[in-house]
Protein backbone atom coordinates (compact mmCIF):
# COMPACT_ATOMS: atom_id res chain seq x y z
CA UNK A 1 0.00 0.00 0.00
CA UNK A 2 0.84 3.41 -0.45
CA UNK A 3 2.45 5.86 2.95
CA UNK A 4 1.05 8.09 4.21
CA UNK A 5 3.40 10.39 2.57
CA UNK A 6 3.36 9.15 -0.65
CA UNK A 7 -0.35 9.00 -0.97
CA UNK A 8 -0.69 12.89 0.46
CA UNK A 9 2.19 13.86 -2.27
CA UNK A 10 -0.11 12.28 -5.00
CA UNK A 11 -3.11 13.85 -4.06
CA UNK A 12 -1.87 17.41 -3.88
CA UNK A 13 -0.09 16.42 -7.33
CA UNK A 14 -3.67 15.41 -9.19
CA UNK A 15 -5.47 18.25 -7.10
CA UNK A 16 -3.44 20.49 -9.07
CA UNK A 17 -2.43 18.76 -12.03
CA UNK A 18 0.54 19.25 -11.91
CA UNK A 19 2.98 17.75 -14.98
CA UNK A 20 1.08 14.58 -14.43
CA UNK A 21 1.88 12.50 -11.27
CA UNK A 22 4.99 13.91 -10.05
CA UNK A 23 4.15 12.50 -6.89
CA UNK A 24 7.66 13.80 -4.82
CA UNK A 25 6.28 17.57 -5.35
CA UNK A 26 4.67 19.92 -7.89
CA UNK A 27 6.19 20.02 -11.63
CA UNK A 28 7.76 23.28 -12.72
CA UNK A 29 5.59 25.69 -13.27
CA UNK A 30 6.09 26.92 -17.01
CA UNK A 31 7.94 30.34 -16.39
CA UNK A 32 10.25 29.82 -19.40
CA UNK A 33 8.17 30.53 -22.45
CA UNK A 34 10.97 31.64 -24.94
CA UNK A 35 13.77 29.75 -23.88
CA UNK A 36 15.71 27.11 -25.67
CA UNK A 37 19.44 25.65 -24.35
CA UNK A 38 21.06 23.82 -27.00
CA UNK A 39 23.43 21.86 -24.50
CA UNK A 40 20.71 19.80 -22.50
CA UNK A 41 20.68 16.04 -24.01
CA UNK A 42 17.69 15.99 -24.38
CA UNK A 43 16.97 19.62 -26.23
CA UNK A 44 14.21 18.48 -29.13
CA UNK A 45 12.83 19.91 -32.02
CA UNK A 46 9.40 19.43 -34.09
CA UNK A 47 8.88 20.19 -37.65
CA UNK A 48 5.39 19.24 -38.80
CA UNK A 49 5.21 16.60 -41.52
CA UNK A 50 1.54 16.23 -42.50
CA UNK A 51 -2.10 16.76 -41.69
CA UNK A 52 -5.73 14.75 -42.19
CA UNK A 53 -9.47 15.35 -41.22
CA UNK A 54 -10.56 13.14 -38.58
CA UNK A 55 -14.44 12.38 -37.92
CA UNK A 56 -16.43 14.73 -36.72
CA UNK A 57 -16.70 15.08 -32.83
CA UNK A 58 -13.26 13.10 -32.24
CA UNK A 59 -12.73 14.22 -28.35
CA UNK A 60 -9.36 12.16 -27.46
CA UNK A 61 -7.04 9.88 -29.29
CA UNK A 62 -3.92 7.49 -28.66
CA UNK A 63 -1.64 5.90 -30.90
CA UNK A 64 -0.70 2.13 -30.16
CA UNK A 65 -0.95 -1.31 -31.04
CA UNK A 66 -4.53 -2.60 -29.99
CA UNK A 67 -5.45 -5.67 -31.98
CA UNK A 68 -2.04 -6.93 -32.34
CA UNK A 69 1.37 -6.59 -31.01
CA UNK A 70 3.13 -4.81 -33.93
CA UNK A 71 1.09 -2.61 -36.03
CA UNK A 72 -0.09 0.42 -34.64
CA UNK A 73 -3.89 1.71 -34.04
CA UNK A 74 -4.77 5.20 -34.10
CA UNK A 75 -7.55 5.25 -31.72
CA UNK A 76 -10.23 7.93 -31.26
CA UNK A 77 -13.00 8.30 -28.87
CA UNK A 78 -15.88 10.11 -29.97
CA UNK A 79 -18.37 12.39 -28.80
CA UNK A 80 -22.00 13.18 -28.77
CA UNK A 81 -23.01 16.20 -30.41
CA UNK A 82 -23.85 18.28 -27.56
CA UNK A 83 -22.07 17.97 -24.36
CA UNK A 84 -25.02 17.24 -22.21
CA UNK A 85 -25.03 14.20 -24.75
CA UNK A 86 -22.93 11.08 -23.02
CA UNK A 87 -23.53 8.43 -26.03
CA UNK A 88 -19.93 7.76 -27.37
CA UNK A 89 -17.99 5.97 -29.88
CA UNK A 90 -14.77 3.75 -30.23
CA UNK A 91 -12.82 3.90 -32.95
CA UNK A 92 -10.03 1.60 -33.12
CA UNK A 93 -8.16 2.47 -37.23
CA UNK A 94 -5.46 2.16 -39.55
CA UNK A 95 -3.52 3.85 -41.68
CA UNK A 96 -4.33 2.20 -45.24
CA UNK A 97 -1.99 4.85 -47.28
CA UNK A 98 -4.86 7.37 -47.72
CA UNK A 99 -6.88 8.32 -44.51
CA UNK A 100 -7.67 6.40 -41.26
CA UNK A 101 -9.81 3.41 -41.93
CA UNK A 102 -11.77 1.72 -39.37
CA UNK A 103 -11.11 -1.54 -37.63
CA UNK A 104 -13.44 -2.24 -34.90
CA UNK A 105 -15.42 0.37 -33.28
CA UNK A 106 -18.22 0.05 -30.03
CA UNK A 107 -20.93 2.38 -28.54
CA UNK A 108 -20.75 2.76 -24.85
CA UNK A 109 -22.15 5.79 -22.16
CA UNK A 110 -19.01 8.07 -21.47
CA UNK A 111 -18.62 10.67 -18.22
CA UNK A 112 -18.43 14.44 -18.47
CA UNK A 113 -14.44 14.49 -18.26
CA UNK A 114 -13.73 11.32 -20.36
CA UNK A 115 -10.50 9.23 -20.14
CA UNK A 116 -8.91 7.32 -23.09
CA UNK A 117 -5.98 5.08 -21.79
CA UNK A 118 -3.64 2.49 -23.92
CA UNK A 119 -1.22 0.45 -21.74
CA UNK A 120 -0.34 -3.15 -20.51
CA UNK A 121 -3.04 -3.04 -17.43
CA UNK A 122 -3.73 -6.74 -17.52
CA UNK A 123 -2.48 -10.21 -18.49
CA UNK A 124 -4.86 -11.56 -20.35
CA UNK A 125 -5.23 -15.36 -20.01
CA UNK A 126 -5.11 -17.20 -23.50
CA UNK A 127 -7.64 -18.26 -25.70
CA UNK A 128 -8.18 -22.21 -26.39
CA UNK A 129 -8.43 -23.29 -30.20
CA UNK A 130 -11.44 -23.73 -31.35
CA UNK A 131 -12.64 -27.50 -31.76
CA UNK A 132 -11.45 -28.50 -35.55
CA UNK A 133 -8.95 -25.36 -36.23
CA UNK A 134 -5.18 -25.53 -36.75
CA UNK A 135 -4.56 -22.98 -34.77
CA UNK A 136 -2.68 -23.79 -31.00
CA UNK A 137 -4.37 -20.68 -29.38
CA UNK A 138 -5.30 -16.74 -29.89
CA UNK A 139 -2.52 -14.60 -29.50
CA UNK A 140 -3.70 -11.24 -27.45
CA UNK A 141 -2.29 -8.20 -27.63
CA UNK A 142 -0.39 -7.34 -24.75
CA UNK A 143 -2.24 -3.89 -24.24
CA UNK A 144 -5.84 -3.24 -23.62
CA UNK A 145 -8.25 0.05 -23.84
CA UNK A 146 -9.11 2.12 -20.59
CA UNK A 147 -12.37 4.43 -21.45
CA UNK A 148 -15.32 5.20 -18.68
CA UNK A 149 -17.34 2.23 -19.89
CA UNK A 150 -14.57 -0.13 -18.72
CA UNK A 151 -11.21 -1.59 -19.60
CA UNK A 152 -11.43 -3.67 -23.24
CA UNK A 153 -9.24 -6.32 -24.89
CA UNK A 154 -9.11 -7.41 -28.34
CA UNK A 155 -9.80 -10.88 -28.08
CA UNK A 156 -9.18 -11.64 -31.95
CA UNK A 157 -13.01 -10.81 -33.10
CA UNK A 158 -14.48 -7.87 -30.93
CA UNK A 159 -13.20 -5.92 -27.91
CA UNK A 160 -14.25 -7.67 -24.65
CA UNK A 161 -14.90 -5.89 -21.48
CA UNK A 162 -12.31 -6.86 -18.67
CA UNK A 163 -13.43 -4.75 -15.81
CA UNK A 164 -15.31 -1.65 -15.08
CA UNK A 165 -13.83 1.65 -15.23
CA UNK A 166 -12.37 2.69 -12.04
CA UNK A 167 -13.91 5.45 -11.12
CA UNK A 168 -13.18 9.65 -12.37
CA UNK A 169 -10.00 7.56 -14.13
CA UNK A 170 -7.46 9.73 -15.47
CA UNK A 171 -4.28 8.42 -15.34
CA UNK A 172 -1.87 5.72 -15.60
CA UNK A 173 1.46 4.85 -14.40
CA UNK A 174 3.74 3.81 -17.06
CA UNK A 175 5.86 1.12 -16.15
CA UNK A 176 8.75 -0.67 -18.71
CA UNK A 177 8.80 -4.31 -18.10
CA UNK A 178 5.37 -4.60 -16.09
CA UNK A 179 1.90 -4.29 -15.46
CA UNK A 180 0.61 -0.53 -15.36
CA UNK A 181 -1.59 0.50 -12.57
CA UNK A 182 -4.35 3.31 -13.59
CA UNK A 183 -4.97 6.21 -11.16
CA UNK A 184 -8.69 7.89 -10.64
CA UNK A 185 -9.95 10.89 -8.54
CA UNK A 186 -8.46 14.44 -7.51
CA UNK A 187 -6.76 15.52 -4.46
CA UNK A 188 -7.95 13.48 -1.62
CA UNK A 189 -10.16 11.15 -3.33
CA UNK A 190 -7.12 10.08 -5.62
CA UNK A 191 -6.38 6.05 -5.85
CA UNK A 192 -4.42 3.43 -7.42
CA UNK A 193 -6.04 0.37 -8.45
CA UNK A 194 -5.13 -2.74 -10.23
CA UNK A 195 -7.16 -4.18 -13.23
CA UNK A 196 -8.23 -7.91 -12.90
CA UNK A 197 -10.85 -10.27 -14.55
CA UNK A 198 -14.32 -8.64 -13.82
CA UNK A 199 -13.00 -6.37 -11.12
CA UNK A 200 -10.50 -3.74 -10.08
CA UNK A 201 -8.63 -3.46 -6.86
CA UNK A 202 -6.57 -1.14 -4.74
CA UNK A 203 -2.77 -1.69 -5.95
CA UNK A 204 -0.08 -2.69 -4.26
CA UNK A 205 2.19 -0.17 -6.05
CA UNK A 206 4.42 1.50 -4.14
CA UNK A 207 6.94 4.09 -5.62
CA UNK A 208 10.59 4.42 -5.31
CA UNK A 209 11.62 7.87 -6.70
CA UNK A 210 15.26 5.64 -8.31
CA UNK A 211 12.08 3.65 -10.41
CA UNK A 212 11.74 4.99 -13.74
CA UNK A 213 8.78 5.01 -15.76
CA UNK A 214 6.10 8.30 -15.84
CA UNK A 215 2.70 9.17 -15.72
CA UNK A 216 0.41 8.97 -18.60
CA UNK A 217 -2.77 11.16 -18.95
CA UNK A 218 -5.88 10.28 -20.50
CA UNK A 219 -8.06 13.47 -20.51
CA UNK A 220 -6.51 15.44 -22.98
CA UNK A 221 -7.33 19.79 -22.52
CA UNK A 222 -10.83 18.55 -21.10
CA UNK A 223 -11.58 21.04 -18.13
CA UNK A 224 -12.60 18.94 -14.70
CA UNK A 225 -13.15 20.34 -11.08
CA UNK A 226 -9.41 20.35 -9.19
CA UNK A 227 -7.66 21.23 -12.71
CA UNK A 228 -5.24 24.27 -12.01
CA UNK A 229 -2.97 25.99 -14.30
CA UNK A 230 0.63 25.97 -13.57
CA UNK A 231 0.56 30.13 -14.54
CA UNK A 232 -2.09 31.72 -16.12
CA UNK A 233 -3.28 30.18 -19.51
CA UNK A 234 -0.83 27.44 -19.66
CA UNK A 235 -1.97 23.59 -18.83
CA UNK A 236 -0.67 20.61 -19.27
CA UNK A 237 -1.35 17.94 -21.78
CA UNK A 238 1.04 14.67 -21.70
CA UNK A 239 4.40 13.30 -20.65
CA UNK A 240 6.54 10.79 -22.36
CA UNK A 241 9.96 9.46 -20.74
CA UNK A 242 12.81 7.51 -21.79
CA UNK A 243 16.07 7.01 -21.73
CA UNK A 244 16.75 9.06 -24.66
CA UNK A 245 13.92 11.68 -25.11
CA UNK A 246 12.00 13.02 -21.70
CA UNK A 247 9.11 15.47 -22.56
CA UNK A 248 6.60 17.07 -20.68
CA UNK A 249 4.19 18.35 -23.38
CA UNK A 250 2.36 21.83 -22.10
CA UNK A 251 -0.75 23.73 -23.94
CA UNK A 252 -0.71 27.83 -23.92
CA UNK A 253 -3.94 28.72 -24.39
CA UNK A 254 -4.99 31.12 -27.46
CA UNK A 255 -7.20 33.70 -28.37
CA UNK A 256 -10.69 33.03 -26.33
CA UNK A 257 -13.69 33.56 -29.00
CA UNK A 258 -16.93 35.64 -28.35
CA UNK A 259 -18.64 32.71 -27.82
CA UNK A 260 -17.28 30.71 -24.73
CA UNK A 261 -18.76 27.10 -25.66
CA UNK A 262 -16.35 27.73 -28.63
CA UNK A 263 -13.23 27.82 -27.06
CA UNK A 264 -9.68 29.59 -28.15
CA UNK A 265 -7.76 29.57 -31.14
CA UNK A 266 -4.20 29.89 -31.59
CA UNK A 267 -3.33 27.56 -29.13
CA UNK A 268 0.45 26.65 -28.69
CA UNK A 269 1.96 23.43 -27.69
CA UNK A 270 5.29 23.69 -25.33
CA UNK A 271 6.94 20.98 -24.99
CA UNK A 272 10.05 20.95 -21.60
CA UNK A 273 12.60 18.88 -20.93
CA UNK A 274 15.10 18.29 -18.10
CA UNK A 275 18.10 20.21 -18.25
CA UNK A 276 21.58 19.48 -18.47
CA UNK A 277 22.38 19.08 -14.83
CA UNK A 278 19.83 16.72 -14.63
CA UNK A 279 20.36 14.29 -17.09
CA UNK A 280 20.70 11.37 -14.39
CA UNK A 281 18.15 11.80 -12.44
CA UNK A 282 14.40 9.86 -12.60
CA UNK A 283 10.83 11.87 -13.80
CA UNK A 284 10.25 10.92 -10.47
CA UNK A 285 12.89 13.23 -9.04
CA UNK A 286 12.36 16.00 -10.94
CA UNK A 287 11.00 18.32 -8.19
CA UNK A 288 12.13 21.85 -9.13
CA UNK A 289 11.02 24.64 -10.91
CA UNK A 290 14.88 24.49 -12.04
CA UNK A 291 14.81 21.09 -13.06
CA UNK A 292 13.37 22.22 -16.47
CA UNK A 293 13.86 24.45 -19.59
CA UNK A 294 11.71 25.14 -22.75
CA UNK A 295 13.20 23.31 -25.75
CA UNK A 296 9.87 23.97 -28.19
CA UNK A 297 7.40 26.11 -28.76
CA UNK A 298 4.85 25.21 -32.38
CA UNK A 299 3.65 28.94 -32.21
CA UNK A 300 0.15 29.43 -32.36
CA UNK A 301 -1.68 26.65 -34.26
CA UNK A 302 -4.97 27.10 -36.64
CA UNK A 303 -8.03 26.26 -33.58
CA UNK A 304 -8.59 24.93 -30.14
CA UNK A 305 -5.48 21.95 -28.89
CA UNK A 306 -8.22 18.96 -27.71
CA UNK A 307 -5.20 16.29 -27.19
CA UNK A 308 -1.88 15.20 -27.96
CA UNK A 309 0.06 12.16 -27.78
CA UNK A 310 3.28 10.06 -28.96
CA UNK A 311 2.85 7.87 -31.52
CA UNK A 312 3.82 6.05 -35.41
CA UNK A 313 0.27 6.56 -36.68
CA UNK A 314 1.18 5.63 -40.31
CA UNK A 315 3.65 2.62 -38.98
CA UNK A 316 6.41 4.23 -41.27
CA UNK A 317 8.85 3.72 -38.42
CA UNK A 318 8.20 7.92 -38.19
CA UNK A 319 7.31 8.31 -34.48
CA UNK A 320 6.30 11.76 -33.31
CA UNK A 321 3.87 14.28 -31.63
CA UNK A 322 0.49 14.00 -32.38
CA UNK A 323 -1.63 16.69 -31.68
CA UNK A 324 -5.62 16.81 -32.25
CA UNK A 325 -7.37 20.14 -33.24
CA UNK A 326 -10.57 21.41 -33.43
CA UNK A 327 -12.26 24.44 -35.57
CA UNK A 328 -13.88 27.14 -33.53
CA UNK A 329 -16.44 28.05 -36.48
CA UNK A 330 -16.74 24.87 -38.61
CA UNK A 331 -16.06 22.68 -35.56
CA UNK A 332 -14.23 20.16 -37.44
CA UNK A 333 -11.60 17.72 -36.10
CA UNK A 334 -7.52 17.62 -37.93
CA UNK A 335 -4.76 15.64 -36.90
CA UNK A 336 -1.50 17.11 -37.07
CA UNK A 337 1.94 15.42 -37.18
CA UNK A 338 5.06 16.54 -36.09
CA UNK A 339 8.26 14.78 -36.21
CA UNK A 340 11.50 15.48 -33.77
CA UNK A 341 14.12 16.68 -35.18
CA UNK A 342 16.51 15.22 -32.36
CA UNK A 343 16.40 12.44 -30.03
CA UNK A 344 15.67 9.00 -30.47
CA UNK A 345 13.20 9.16 -33.10
CA UNK A 346 15.19 11.79 -35.29
CA UNK A 347 14.85 11.22 -39.11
Amino acid sequence: MWSRVCKAKLAQITRVAAFSLSILAPLPCCAQLSGFQANSPFAIQFVQAWSVPLPANVKLIACKPVMNNSRNNLVMLVAGDTPTDLRRSLLVTHWDGFRFAIDAQFKFLGWTVDPLLVGRYYSAPAVPPVAGSKAKHVIIPARQIAVAAGVYQWTGGAFERVCPAPPALKISIDLPGTLCPLVGGVGDATQIWDVQQNQYSVSKFKLDDRDPGYPEWGVGNQIYDGRAQYEPGVQYLQSYWNDNDRWVICDKTGTPLPDPDTGTTGDTIIVYVPNDSERKRTYWQLTRHQDYEQSWSSGPIAGKILDVCIGDPRNDGKQGLLVLTEDPTTRKRTLLFYLPQKGLFRH
